[in-house]
């Protein structure tokens, strides 16, 4: 494969312009509409809150919800990203990686707790760093589909799939 001489700049606004409009594709031919992060739709799915720093695994994580049925309210790569995601986007469930980069999420768990919000933990750790979040769902990376699936049906209830996702869930980081 060749390598084209752009800047890493220039290939990212490239990858993420060719991602978004394939998803306005995918939800076009659904019958969808592209929401934006206030968003709503008429007898509406589900939207889950992902909280997760490495890109890759979040647009993993996106593309399952949404296979799943799911929307995305947003994702969020940082804490202070997570903090305005939260008092922002209208959500009904998150996902959440035990640690952002070199911080953990335990205070924005708190908070979801506090709300009520059903989360759960989507992490490579083995188990939940503070007792309070030991009852949590917890999902320890790598996971299968079918294993994500269990973790979303405990959390919302019976999944239906291959509709497509609900919502827009552009980037909450800063």
């Amino acid at each position: 494969m060749r390598r084209v001489g752009l800047p890493i700049d220039n290939v990212s606004r490239i990858v993420v312009r060719i991602y978004w409009v394939k998803r306005h594709q995918i939800a076009e031919a659904h019958g969808e509409k592209m929401l934006d992060r206030q968003g709503d739709v008429g007898a509406r799915r589900p939207r889950v809150l992902i909280i997760e720093d490495e890109v890759l695994i979040a647009q993993c994580l996106e593309e399952l919800v949404c296979s799943l049925g799911l929307g995305v309210a947003a994702i969020a790569h940082n804490l202070p990203s997570a903090r305005k995601a939260i008092g922002t986007c209208r959500f009904d469930v998150a996902l959440v990686d035990l640690r952002l980069g070199s911080e953990l999420t335990t205070e924005i768990v708190d908070v979801l707790q506090e709300r009520g919000t059903p989360t759960a933990f989507v992490t490579g750790y083995d188990r939940a760093l503070e007792p309070r979040h030991s009852a949590m769902p917890f999902l320890q990376k790598p996971f299968t589909d079918g294993q994500l699936r269990a973790v979303l049906e405990g959390l919302v209830g019976p999944l239906q799939t291959d509709q497509g996702c609900a919502g827009n869930s552009k980037s909450a980081s800063a």
